[in-house]
């Protein structure tokens, strides 16, 4: 359609097209357009293009059920044959190496031989004695000038050993009096490898069965570890020492014999 726009000089021609109405709805429903890209072509390529190298398929990563459940050739199988030179008798798998010496077995026997060897030289001959009660052992002693109603003293009753230098505390301190009629320098040893007996001095008490108190203050009791000088017998060590001094074992009952025999 062409209108005229009045005036005398100059014309102009418009031109209106009439187009039809365009909807949303059109837009879905309308074929793509042909000038869409579609993507690479699928025609072969020509001469001029790269050749592509097809890839090889990756490995499964996880077998299939089907794959997993399949047994192992023969020759990878592990087959057991039985041993003919195994006894007819049944004998259970834990039994088998019970006579069979092992290396194990005779460490362990010479540790414990050698345990037993040395736990032997410190065998004691009487390894039970009696008990003494505290009021047998000691004596109260009262003191006080005119009440004598002080008694925390005590006055040992049975045989004591004390050593070379001793010296009493102060009397109006001491709480432990050892008389000087029950001590004792001596013990008659007996060695029971080579046979003989001797008088030795006595060193030390090493132990005493009924109580610390009794080992520290010397009380010489049945059963009570002496420590005594032998350097008499001559006895040496591995090394070429002399012996000086050995424990012994107090065998006798000082108290009623008045002799300390160990």
């Amino acid at each position: 359609m062409s209108t005229w726009n009045g005036g005398g000089s100059g014309m102009e021609s418009v031109m209106f097209i009439s187009l039809p109405s365009f909807t949303q709805a059109d837009a879905e429903c309308s074929p793509p357009s042909q000038t869409r890209y579609r993507g690479p072509s699928k025609k072969a390529p020509g001469p001029g293009w790269p050749q592509v190298i097809p890839q090889r398929p990756e490995p499964a990563r996880h077998p299939r059920k089907d794959d997993a459940g399949e047994a192992p050739p023969l020759d990878e199988q592990n087959v057991k044959t039985a041993d003919d030179s195994l006894p007819s008798d049944p004998v259970p798998h834990y039994l088998l190496d019970r006579n069979e010496p092992s290396a194990t077995k005779a460490l362990a026997s010479s540790i414990k031989q050698r345990r037993n060897e040395k736990a032997a030289l410190f065998n004691i001959t009487l390894p039970k004695v009696r008990g003494i009660f505290e009021d047998e052992m000691f004596k109260v002693v009262t003191t006080g000038k005119k009440t004598h109603q002080k008694s925390w003293k005590r006055i040992v009753t049975k045989p004591i050993f004390v050593g070379e230098g001793f010296t009493r505390q102060n009397p109006k301190a001491e709480r432990f009096i050892r008389p000087m009629g029950l001590r004792h320098k001596f013990a008659h040893v007996s060695h029971p490898t080579l046979g003989v007996t001797l008088k030795a001095p006595t060193l030390s008490v090493k132990k005493n069965p009924q109580n610390p108190m009794c080992t520290h203050l010397g009380v010489l009791t049945r059963g009570a570890v002496v420590e005594v000088n032998v350097s008499e017998l001559g006895l040496t060590t591995t090394s070429g020492k002399a012996v000086w001094g050995r424990y012994a074992h107090t065998t006798n009952n000082p108290e009623g014999e008045g002799t300390v025999n160990a």
